[in-house]
């Protein structure tokens, strides 16, 4: 596997380009200027400077806007590179947001329609080894409109949560970097996906896997931990780096604005989703009051 060039240093004793008054510590390899560390973009191998004047030209363009290649290469080309935040944000300084919103119809969209079932239906008991029970005297009418309200939950839960970050975070760009909101749209319709797909694996794996008592030991309540943690921790981290690199690299903001105009939709989006828990509490019976009342 070929090595990634090394990045040269900057000469001993010579000054930032950007901020004259700091010690630089890495020479650009596009312009040539000296960078200090805040001024140093290591995921892209750029300076400030440079992702300012042009930031799609330091990373490669979103794989869903690739024509060249095949439908399902570009779609799992664009969700693998989630995983890494920081090289592909420069990207989503490109104009157009109509690709970003397709790709959240043909990600998010499903992924949350799917990750509902399980929780939300009320005439269905979800069972480990993929059993599925049927609760009470439900006919198919009831089920299927039961089902449907239940995909239809969690993908208004999508949506709400959505806006609470978009709409906080957008304005936020474009008061700080105007004409520059087009890419805080693009990273969040990009990276939608992820909270809904985490959900539905794990929920996925609570059914096809044997029904393990609480808290006790063995592979499968590893993997349900492990899916957990990958719902509730690795997701949205991955997603908030995101946005912070975006607004860093393809907005040109700077790192303590880039926090800033990230911290706020987040804290928007902690108390949003405690208040979506509340309404779905209300709306929906607890499975086990459920359970009792049909038997």
């Amino acid at each position: 596997m070929p090595s990634e060039p090394e990045v040269p240093h900057a000469p001993e004793g010579a000054a930032c380009a950007e901020h004259p008054e700091r010690t630089a510590h890495f020479t650009c390899p596009r312009c040539g200027s000296f960078a200090c560390v805040t001024c140093w973009h290591p995921a892209v191998s750029r300076c400030t400077r440079c992702l300012r004047n042009d930031p799609t030209e330091a990373a490669p363009p979103i794989a869903w806007e690739q024509a060249g290649r095949s439908l399902p290469a570009r779609y799992l080309a664009t969700l693998a590179s989630a995983l890494s935040p920081r090289r592909s944000a420069p990207a989503f300084a490109h104009p157009d947001v109509r690709a970003a919103q397709r790709f959240a119809l043909l990600s998010a969209a499903p992924f949350a329609l799917l990750a509902g079932i399980i929780p939300h239906t009320r005439s269905l008991l979800f069972k480990g080894n993929l059993q599925v029970e049927v609760l009470g005297n439900a006919g198919a009418t009831e089920i299927a409109l039961d089902v449907l309200r239940a995909a239809g939950i969690q993908l208004t839960v999508t949506l709400v949560e959505l806006f609470a970050l978009l709409l906080p975070f957008m304005s936020l760009v474009r008061a700080y970097a105007p004409g520059k909101q087009h890419a805080a749209a693009r990273v969040l319709y990009y990276r939608l996906w992820m909270r809904p797909f985490t959900w539905l694996l794990l929920y996925a794996a609570v059914w096809l896997l044997p029904e393990t008592a609480p808290n006790a030991p063995g592979p499968a309540m590893a993997l349900l931990m492990t899916l957990d943690v990958l719902r509730a921790l690795v997701a949205p981290v991955l997603l908030f780096i995101a946005m912070g690199a975006t607004a860093r690299m393809a907005c040109g903001l700077g790192p303590v604005v880039s926090l800033v105009v990230v911290t706020i939709p987040a804290v928007l989006l902690f108390v949003v989703q405690g208040l979506l828990q509340l309404g779905i509490d209300r709306l929906l019976p607890p499975l086990a009051a459920a359970a009792a009342g049909a038997g």
